[in-house]
């Protein structure tokens, strides 16, 4: 199997030392290309569990870049790309550091998405300090993905533990994952955020045993959607997205009612 990389072709049967050198040769012949193969050769040695030199080539992007003014969006990607490689460190069982930290809150400042939430609250984890750890933990259930709720859950009973707390620690973190969805049913939000937000909570009252209540919660949820089909012009973007999470979830009834 091959794959190219602009004008640099790697092999799966390629050794580190060979894929080292078509890329070092690469930079020397397309030297506009210099980020992009670095960053590659970083990943490269970084599979290879080699992450003291996957470490050392992300330093060079970021060395290649240093002083750059006009950044083009290609360019703010291989930079990103180095800074996730450097913020890992160079060892992967090991406690993140405060460079670690200070790549991480680099990373969430120009894009505070799940991960970079995730991984700015395991560095304060890591740190000791963890009432910061628990803040950025915390803006995880404001992300829209399957696994928030979870996540959060996970990640609180760590930091709790870690805390020496013993007792009642999953109701008082469900306390919280509740009270937070409640509080942002109460601002009375447009259907989409409406319908992301009726989908925590079936996910949180599931994990609590509470079927009745998340059964309840999902058919509302499921109501959302015969409300959009109303005015589909204004709601098309979150029809098809909903439809596809239908598709996804076995709902082929309501799937193929948006598809109409």
């Amino acid at each position: 199997m091959t794959y190219k990389v602009k004008n640099v072709s790697i092999e799966e049967t390629d050794t580190i030392e060979t894929i080292v050198k078509k890329f070092r040769k690469g930079i020397k012949q397309y030297p506009e290309d210099t980020g992009l193969y670095l960053v590659q050769l970083s990943i490269a040695y970084r599979m290879r569990a080699d992450y003291q030199k996957s470490v050392d080539v992300a330093k060079e992007v970021m060395e290649f870049y240093k002083g750059k003014t006009e950044l083009s969006e290609h360019d703010k990607r291989q930079i990103s790309e180095a800074k996730h490689v450097i913020a890992d460190g160079v060892d992967p069982d090991a406690d993140l550091d405060e460079e670690s930290l200070g790549y991480w809150l680099e990373l969430f400042d120009e894009d505070p998405n799940y991960e970079n939430m995730e991984r700015v609250g395991d560095c304060y984890f890591d740190l000791g300090q963890y009432e910061e750890a628990e803040k950025y933990y915390f803006m995880i259930l404001t992300e829209d993905v399957p696994w928030n709720v979870d996540t959060y859950v996970a990640s609180m009973t760590k930091l709790y533990k870690k805390m020496g707390k013993k007792k009642n620690i999953q109701k008082d973190i469900y306390d919280k994952v509740l009270g937070y969805y409640e509080g942002e049913l109460n601002k009375q939000p447009d259907i989409p955020e409406r319908h992301k937000i009726l989908g925590d909570l079936v996910v949180a009252y599931y994990n609590l045993g509470n079927e009745k209540k998340a059964e309840k919660l999902d058919a509302e949820r499921d109501e959302l959607v015969y409300t959009a089909l109303k005015d589909y012009d204004k709601y098309n973007t979150f029809l098809s997205n909903a439809g596809n999470e239908y598709r996804n979830n076995g709902k082929n009834g309501l799937a193929a009612l948006i598809d109409e």
